[in-house]
């Protein structure tokens, strides 16, 4: 049984003081089917990876995957425009921006897509890396995200074997790894050989620290900690998380960094659970020792239908977080038949949370060219900026920089 995305609503538990309203579903947007990562463009517009297919696309799938583009264009906290960017896609396990175009995982290769005749769409493709593993579709390359330098990072699972052509030679890996990727000059190596199972999860925090969590287990680790270069096929050893998860599996993370939310939710570790608790944790995070700590805090959200299935969530534009909704009663692959008949290829579902008592945020918007992405500094200077709340001690420092050199 499935309920509509409203209905699903009301059988949420929303964090004290918080609301939860339906952002979009496939009620209104038929495309919207087992969406798997999102992220926003300088235009205020969330860009949507969808996997109809899961686990794999049958010969005879009418459709493909797509690259889906939502739009909130009356700012009611609803999405009124759907385009599909990208289209008949065979498990689009990643998407990332870069210049005036989008990164695309769909292996072995990653393409670098654009659209050059305004009209919303990819119409123009090349390909950047190849030789990621697909034996696996759940293993596959995912989770990209960007660090604060512009770099682009993969996370690969187990049991694959992925070897990538570079100017400087292959690079090699056996099972679990995160590489790190510059497209601007193609450099390409392992970041993190590590006996991972599925590390979904990856964010970096406003000190440019990332943090990693393996799906499977929700182990979740600082991810400085796996420093000093191994050559191949070397693994690093066992390592200390930071976080005692009370359950598991994640299938993705972020990070609450938006003056919309109180002060003490800034810095708040994000962790989306899918089987034994279906909802997201929120972790407090405090320093230790030369690394961190985390602390479960009051549950974000959580629901009691069974078909509810977060897997990804991040902060808005308005402030406001938003979460995807897998919206399936099978999360996995390993556990049920490939042509299991309960597996859905019909629903999917955003959602966003905002604070009852306090303003959203003005929305700040890059509309000088048709490109998603400025560049990847103008999407860290507005996080840091618009969204991280003022220290008390910024206007000391103003002062202390704008006193001329020989000033006491």
């Amino acid at each position: 049984m499935f309920l509509s995305g409203e209905e699903a609503v009301a059988r949420m538990t929303v964090h004290s003081g918080m609301q939860v309203n339906l952002f979009a579903s496939e009620a209104e947007f038929p495309a919207l089917i087992n969406p798997v990562q999102m992220a926003w463009d300088t235009r205020g517009r969330l860009w949507v990876a969808v996997w109809p297919n899961y686990p794999s696309r049958r010969p005879d799938s009418p459709r493909g995957d797509s690259l889906l583009v939502f739009e909130d264009t009356d700012r009611d906290g609803r999405a009124d425009r759907c385009t599909p960017f990208l289209d008949d896609l065979n498990a689009p396990t990643g998407f990332q921006f870069y210049r005036d175009g989008v990164l695309v995982v769909q292996a072995p290769d990653v393409w670098w897509v654009r659209d050059t005749d305004g009209d919303g769409r990819g119409d123009w493709k090349q390909r950047v890396l190849m030789g990621l593993d697909s034996a696996d579709t759940h293993h596959t390359a995912n989770a990209l995200c960007l660090d604060p330098g512009g770099a682009v990072y993969l996370s690969d699972g187990v049991f694959h074997r992925t070897q990538i052509e570079t100017a400087e030679g292959p690079v090699r890996n056996n099972d679990a790894a995160i590489y790190r990727f510059v497209p601007r000059t193609g450099a390409f190596e392992t970041y993190i050989p590590y006996g991972f199972a599925n590390p979904h999860g990856r964010v970096f925090d406003r000190w440019g620290s990332d943090l990693v969590t393996d799906a499977t287990g929700n182990e979740n680790f600082f991810g400085p900690a796996f420093s000093g270069r191994l050559d191949y096929p070397a693994k690093h050893r066992g390592m200390r998380q930071f976080w005692a998860r009370p359950s598991r599996p994640c299938a993705g993370t972020g990070l609450l960094s938006s003056r919309h939310f109180p002060a003490e939710f800034q810095g708040n570790f994000l962790n989306c659970n899918v089987i034994s608790f279906q909802g997201i944790y929120r972790v407090g995070m405090t320093e230790e020792g030369s690394g961190l700590k985390g602390e479960t805090l009051e549950h974000l959200v959580h629901s009691s239908d069974p078909n509810f299935r977060p897997v990804a969530v991040g902060n808005g534009p308005d402030g406001a977080l938003y979460f995807l909704d897998w919206h399936n009663p099978i999360i996995g692959h390993m556990q049920h038949h490939l042509r299991d008949p309960n597996r859905d290829a019909a629903h999917g579902r955003i959602y966003r949370i905002t604070c009852k008592d306090r303003p959203l945020l003005r929305r700040l918007r890059s509309s000088a060219s048709r490109s998603p992405s400025c560049s990847t500094c103008s999407r860290h200077r507005r996080t840091s900026r618009a969204n991280w709340p003022r220290s008390s001690s910024t206007p000391a420092i103003r002062r202390s920089f704008s006193r001329p050199p020989d000033a006491g």
